[in-house]
């Protein structure tokens, strides 16, 4: 199924993607269809959520299950990215919390029921993500519905998935014997509830990377990667820590709980610092061969725009960033120099940068000018 087959299906649904750019409108036809084609997974995850809630065990618990919630909360705002490498040399970016971990481990104590606080977070998560959204002036329904059936329709179908597995291998609530063979339900259940949860998201991401031109078997490779990836982290974890609230008491549980949010939070810190110091290099390789091409090129600034149009591109993938040249104000210097104007501009879909500011910056005596107090157009968020 090729992009233009997915953009034709997406307006059906969505008449506006026909007024937006190439970018936006790339974006909104893949939030489109995921919103379609995950819908029907969260519907049958949230039926099945309804009818096996035991509603006692709220009231048995309710101030545990508000520190959970909390820490549920507060790990799903920071997601970190890990690097794996594969065989051929490629680096492939997992990106995750380790809020599974105690999401599991709160579900072997207590059944299904616990899994309504990760179906919280995803409101919660949602709701903080359409309200962004809101503030850039930006359609939010559709990015509400594509995010929410996504995190339900995968992830809490394959726990459900998972839990029936672990009842029906003679698993109970809670786990709390230290025998190797009364740990093999919940092993499984992890087991299968990543496999659901890939083999849900499967159709998803075979639609998107087909329509990307992606390569299947490195599609595949990156597939099994990440199944692999999920139990490695959550089983050991998980069944750690049921036992520990079990034999010892939630006292010793939560300060569990508080190590893995911590251990999120430094691996946040970390992606973070890595993805900076990745962008920092480059940035300077790409600033040294920019440098290397214009020693090569002919001193009449012939060749000027189209090397920065080479160059400049991949530098700052993230930002909207102009280059303009201006011809200098004095007539001699023109005359001596055939001095091009030109306008190099990355990101355009970004809100542009005024005029009046461009004129600022020529008359200012420093290299640089700061804005304070910016709103860009039709947008409500303040910058600077």
């Amino acid at each position: 199924m090729t992009n233009s087959t997915l953009l034709r299906i997406a307006q059906r649904l969505r008449p506006d993607l026909d007024t937006m750019d190439a970018p936006a409108q790339l974006r909104a036809t893949v939030e489109t269809i995921a919103a379609v084609v995950t819908a029907p997974f969260a519907v049958i995850a949230l039926v099945w959520l309804v009818l096996v809630t035991d509603i006692a065990v709220f009231r048995e618990n309710p101030g545990l299950f508000a520190v959970l919630l909390v820490a549920l909360a507060t790990m799903r705002q920071h997601y970190f990215t890990i690097f794996v490498e594969r065989g051929d040399g490629d680096m492939i970016p997992i990106t995750g919390t380790l809020s599974s971990i105690a999401t599991w481990s709160m579900a072997l104590l207590f059944g299904p029921t616990a899994l309504w606080l990760s179906t919280l977070t995803i409101v919660l998560f949602t709701a903080q993500t359409a309200w962004q959204q809101s503030r850039r002036n930006q359609p939010m329904l559709w990015v509400a519905l594509s995010m929410f059936n996504q995190e339900a329709g995968h992830s809490l179908l394959g726990s459900l998935s998972g839990l029936a597995a672990y009842r029906a291998l003679g698993g109970s609530y809670p786990l709390d014997s230290l025998a190797w063979a009364d740990w093999f339900p919940a092993i499984v259940a992890v087991i299968v509830s990543g496999i659901v949860l890939h083999v849900t998201s499967l159709p998803l991401l075979m639609l998107v990377n087909r329509g990307a031109g992606g390569e299947p078997n490195a599609f595949m490779r990156m597939w099994g990667i990440l199944i692999g990836f999920s139990i490695v982290t959550e089983a050991p974890f998980a069944i750690l820590a049921a036992l520990i609230f079990a034999r010892i008491g939630s006292g010793v549980f939560l300060l569990m709980i508080a190590g893995i949010m911590l251990a999120n939070y430094m691996a946040f810190y970390l992606s973070r610092t890595t993805q900076r110091s990745n962008q920092r290099a480059r940035e300077l390789s790409r600033l040294e061969a920019l440098g290397e091409a214009l020693i090569q090129a002919p001193p009449d600034l012939s060749t000027l725009e189209a090397l920065l149009n080479d160059y400049l591109p991949g530098m700052f993938p993230m930002d909207r960033f102009e280059l303009r040249l201006f011809s200098p104000d004095d007539p001699a210097q023109q005359s001596e120099i055939p001095w091009p104007a030109l306008r190099v501009i990355e990101n355009p879909d970004r809100p542009p940068i005024a005029d009046e500011d461009w004129k600022r910056l020529r008359a200012a005596n420093q290299t640089h000018i700061l804005l304070t107090n910016v709103s860009p157009p039709d947008v409500s968020i303040t910058y600077g």
